[in-house]
Formats: structure tokens, C-alpha cells, sequence
């Protein structure tokens, strides 16, 4: 799954969201959505929310993320 061009991080992870309640694995651990989500967002948007957060945006939980781009 990746970040589309004309796409806001919000809408992504909430694409993200929909994606994972409607597959066979509604229950993913945080951690695999976490590196789902860091896999298919844009490198510039990967330096945003590394400069919004408290560093590297990896080291994070994924409702650390998810606030973050909310």
C-alpha cells in the first residue's frame, strides 16, 4: 500500500485503517501497522513527521503516529 500524490498523511492512515478491518487480520499487531504505514508514506512526509515528533518517527508507537498525523 502506498501514499498517493495528491494524498494527506490523515487520509492515508485512515485508508490504512479501512484496509486492515477489512482483510482476514482485523487484530495486526501495532507494530506491523506501524511499519506498514512508515513503509508507504512518502520520504518527504517521513521528514515531517520526524521533525514533528521527538526524532526519528520509527522509534514511536503507532498511536504516537497516529495522533501525529491527526
Amino acid at each position: 500500500m502506498n501514499h498517493k500524490e495528491d494524498e494527506s498523511l490523515e487520509d492515508f492512515m485512515e485508508r490504512l485503517e479501512y484496509n486492515v478491518q477489512r482483510s482476514r487480520h482485523p487484530d495486526l499487531d501495532p507494530n506491523i501497522l506501524k511499519k506498514i504505514f512508515l513503509r508507504g508514506i512518502k520520504d518527504e512526509h517521513l521528514d515531517m513527521l520526524n521533525l514533528l515528533g521527538k526524532g526519528y518517527i520509527s522509534k514511536e508507537s503507532y498511536q504516537d503516529i497516529q495522533t501525529l498525523c491527526r
